[in-house]
């Protein structure tokens, strides 16, 4: 990211508010919350949509500093999150949080639920994980990592450490000793909706 002292701090998140489970409006609230305070604080959000749907940005006015990203392309994603200072996830009921992951994958902290961050958020080291989705949880951490630049740079290093287990080479290796186990009979055999299974 940027220098802070160069422009706002920037809380990045998804922008799909017309889903609620993804907490757009919860993030929304708290960074409001907190831009309230005449402290110099930004929204970023992002999404994408096809022809013929409604924009995800109609109707919306959080009524401070905002910035919409809408069908950017892939090669403009780590510019993206590097306009950023955190990024926010308040999603609930996911299996994998690829949007928290990219901005990890970028170098920045994250706040965020435990649901889809279990694998790579990791609470005090890369990652505020609240407990549960609750508005004043949420703007808690956001202000901790807003007052404590430090903590946010530290936090965001090790993300993109964390990340790099994930490589797709490295995921790629984790599976295939899987399936070895499975084949050599020291594992149970695959069931329905798992790879092998009917």
């Amino acid at each position: 990211p940027a220098c802070r002292g160069e422009r706002p701090f920037g809380v990045i998140c998804y922008g799909r508010i017309s889903r609620p489970r993804k907490g757009t409006r919860l993030v929304e609230e708290a960074v409001r919350s907190l831009a309230g305070a005449k402290r110099g604080i930004e929204l970023h959000l992002f999404d994408s949509y096809t022809t013929g749907a409604v924009a995800p940005r109609i109707g919306f006015d959080p009524g401070f500093p905002c910035r919409f990203y809408l069908n950017l392309p892939q090669e403009g994603m780590t510019a993206m999150y590097g306009a950023a200072d955190l990024f926010v996830s308040a999603e609930r009921r996911a299996g994998w949080s690829n949007t928290a992951a990219e901005a990890a994958a970028c170098g920045l902290p994250l706040v965020c639920t435990k649901s889809g961050t279990g694998d790579f958020a990791i609470d005090g080291r890369n990652a505020i994980v609240i407990p549960r989705r609750n508005g004043s949880l949420l703007r808690k951490a956001v202000k901790r990592i807003y007052d404590e630049p430090g903590l946010g740079e530290a936090m965001g290093r090790e993300s993109a450490e964390i990340m790099k287990a994930f490589t797709w080479e490295k995921v790629c290796d984790r599976m295939e000793r899987d399936f070895r186990r499975l084949l050599d009979g020291c594992g149970p055999a695959p069931g329905p909706g798992s790879p092998g299974g009917e």
